[in-house]
């Protein structure tokens, strides 16, 4: 740490910092336990860049060999660590283990870097040995065991032998929850798309029942098989679409997607299979392995149980943080606050976590579900939850928090489908669902508040409502048909790279996107746009004044493009269509470059493509940067 040396004569300077050091220390975010939060908004991340301290023994459970390192988001810049980084310690290697981040953390600047010490001589001791060594370094934010632990999820029991007959605890409604929720209503604006995936970690998803079949992708699957030969079962060899647990997995994954019981009917579904017995080293390969896949979302409706420090839980928490999707937690069902508990990760507090209670059908905290009104973002019916059962059939109560977590995941995957935008915003995602809760009333009290961030239970309804107006466009019809034109949405702001589905989903209908519209993205600060090949008109002055630097073209035609569409444009260096760069698409319908068109642009070099005859009065006009043009031999003259 450096020093600060004052001058004699500096009492002045000595007072100011002592000033700013107590306005510091008041506008300090709170630390509770393991997790930074801010007062006024409950979110906001979370761990301090300061070294973590382990409290680890000889006596818990962790793996001899291995040591787990959490770089600070500095260090984490480096491409490479190896074992001379590591001196201090005799290893036999470093491994980097969150090299799949190549769709989320890898485009940004400030996550941090997970690696794995193998050790020369495995021994716990040395592996605590080790520990404190690497603390004294300012480039380690923590130094973790490979702790082992159990993973925590609600009992399938019997029906018939728990509570009795059908008849004496069924109402006729056996959709009570999603009707509750609002998934009919939901399911008019969009029932999901195929090209959003839920991965449902879990004992499995039974690959074999006639619901799933369509939706579960086989081929992204993973099992990860026991830590210890006690937990060996031989349906671990298997694959993941076997389901080992009494069919856990198979009914939470039948309340995310399934053609009766899902709240997304559409989405896919991926199985990522564990057993009871897992190590920290489990959910690192979990996260790296749905994002290699760009899986946007995580339903885990379990929960670990980490017996020791809870500063201990710092890897997971980095290794959620910076991963691009969103993880949906069940908070377990002990009946205890979680401020009180080590059951992680539902006790951590992310932008992109959202951590699950349990409600009933009077509008109540089920009795058992875990509560915290700075942990827990939202509850969602935890009762008699009608889904999908391991041996094919139906299963009529299941619930708790196991099943009300999967109720926010489909939620969260009929967003990201009516929105595409949010697919790499989960920020936004929990955002929505925590403000658009339902906070029930009876007899003027709301028997959820204070028990979670939202003080509500989840309204799938208005939360995809919300998200279809979260859309950075605007969509119109064109005439009757199901052709859409698109703009800027002007009650968002939005700023760098967007890309402009090819397809959307209106009221239930799916329509093609085929036109820009006139002032579409005048004045904005995008950077850069991809426009889908379905695009062929762009209006006039559609990106006017606007900061866009690139534009792409997915496919290599155009029909038509209006007066002045990039007009004073001074960053616009680059147009690409159908992969071939400084190339503006083929006009199809109409055979000249219009007045204004690249006026005052930035543009260096651009090839026309086919079609072009003519190039209109100061179309190019005060476009100081160009350097080449180039247009077919077909163009018969300039006016």
């Amino acid at each position: 740490m450096k020093k600060i040396i004052f001058k004699k004569k500096s009492i002045i300077g000595i007072i100011a910092l002592m000033s700013t050091v107590a306005m510091l220390a008041t506008a300090m975010l709170v630390w509770q336990g393991n997790v930074l939060h801010s007062n006024a908004h409950n979110s906001g991340a979370y761990y301090l860049e300061q070294g973590l301290s382990s409290s680890a023994t000889v006596d818990d459970n962790f793996c001899d060999s291995t040591i787990l390192v959490v770089m600070t988001r500095t260090a984490s810049q480096n491409g490479h660590f190896a074992v001379q980084d590591f001196a201090e310690l005799f290893l036999v290697s470093v491994q980097c283990i969150t090299p799949g981040f190549v769709n989320g953390i890898r485009e940004r600047s400030n996550f941090r870097r997970i690696l794995k010490l193998i050790l020369a001589n495995p021994c716990k001791q040395n592996v605590l040995d080790g520990i404190r060594l690497l603390e004294t370094r300012q480039d380690i934010q923590s130094a973790e065991p490979n702790f082992i632990f159990n993973i925590e999820c609600e009992p399938v029991y019997s029906y018939d032998n728990l509570f009795g007959s059908f008849a004496d605890s069924f109402s006729s409604n056996l959709y009570w929850a999603q009707e509750r929720i609002g998934v009919p209503q939901a399911q008019q604006i969009t029932r999901g798309c195929s090209s959003v995936t839920v991965a449902v970690v879990d004992s499995g998803i039974q690959g074999t029942h006639h619901s799933l079949i369509p939706l579960l992708d086989k081929n992204r699957g993973l099992a990860l098989g026991a830590m210890g030969a006690h937990n060996y079962n031989p349906h671990y060899d298997a694959g993941p679409s076997v389901d080992i647990l009494r069919g856990h997995g198979t009914l939470s994954a039948g309340l995310v997607s399934s053609p009766s019981t899902g709240v997304a009917q559409n989405v896919r579904l991926v199985s990522i299979r564990t057993g009871l017995e897992v190590s920290i080293e489990y959910f690192i390969r979990i996260i790296n392995h749905v994002d290699y896949y760009d899986i946007p979302i995580i339903n885990f409706s379990r929960s670990a149980f980490l017996a020791f420090n809870p500063n201990q839980a710092g890897i997971l928490s980095s290794l959620i943080e910076d991963w691009n999707g969103l993880f949906v937690a069940s908070a377990m069902n002990s009946n205890l606050n979680l401020d009180a508990t080590r059951q992680y990760p539902a006790r951590l507090i992310l932008p992109n976590l959202i951590t699950v209670g349990a409600s009933d059908k009077s509008e109540q905290r089920e009795r058992q579900s875990n509560f915290s009104a700075t942990r827990v973002c939202v509850f969602a019916p935890g009762t008699q939850l009608r889904t999908t059962e391991k041996g094919g059939d139906y299963y009529n109560d299941y619930g708790r928090t196991s099943g009300a977590a999967p109720l926010v995941s489909g939620t969260a995957a009929l967003m990201m489908s009516i929105n595409p935008y949010l697919r790499n915003r989960p920020d936004i995602v929990r955002q929505i669902i925590i403000e658009t809760a339902y906070r029930p009333n009876i007899n003027g009290v709301n028997p959820l508040h204070g028990l979670s961030v939202s003080n509500g239970r989840l309204d799938t309804y208005a939360a995809v409502r919300r998200a279809k107006n979260e859309l950075p466009f605007t969509f119109e019809h064109i005439g009757s048909t199901h052709n859409v034109r698109v703009r800027l949405n002007p009650l968002q702001t939005y700023t760098g790279h967007f890309e402009i589905p090819a397809t959307i989903v209106i009221d239930g209908v799916t329509s093609r996107v085929v036109e820009i519209s006139p002032f579409a993205f005048a004045g904005s600060n995008l950077t850069s746009i991809t426009l889908p090949s379905s695009i062929h008109t762009i209006g006039r002055h559609a990106f006017e004044s606007s900061s866009i630097q690139s534009v792409t073209f997915a496919g290599g035609n155009l029909q038509r493009i209006g007066d002045g569409a990039f007009l004073n444009t001074p960053y616009l260096e680059s147009i690409t269509a159908a992969n071939q760069s400084n190339r503006f698409p083929n006009l199809t319908h109409q055979n000249y470059l219009p007045y204004n068109l690249f006026r005052y642009s930035g543009i260096r070099r651009l090839t026309l493509g086919s079609g072009v005859r003519e190039i209109r009065q100061i179309a190019f006009a005060w476009t100081s940067r160009l350097i080449s043009l180039n247009f077919d031999t077909s163009a018969s003259g300039v006016r």
